[in-house]
């Protein structure tokens, strides 16, 4: 494979595989609202305010996205997106 240029690879050649990286998570665009603590509190209140504070947390303080939300709160997918769609208007 490496006939004349193999000298320059014997000893610092790394063969191609597979590199751990780290998940990327694109920048969500937060109202301005979503930036502290008290800004989400006070959005959420309301009928089912502990789930929507924890769905608003989870979700533009922390950044995980709907279906991780929906697997830790045991919710459908489809709960989530109504709870978060609720929350930007």
């Amino acid at each position: 494979m490496f006939d004349t240029s193999a000298e320059e690879f014997k000893n610092d050649w790394i063969p191609d595989g597979f590199q751990i990286t780290k998940i990327r998570r694109p920048k969500k665009n937060a109202p301005k609202w979503a930036r502290s603590q008290s800004g989400i509190a006070m959005r959420v209140l309301g009928k089912r305010g502990q789930m929507r504070l924890r769905v608003a947390y989870l979700y533009w303080m922390v950044g995980l996205n709907a279906r991780e939300i929906a697997g830790i709160l045991n919710k459908s997918k489809k709960d989530i997106y109504n709870i978060i769609y609720t929350l930007r208007a």
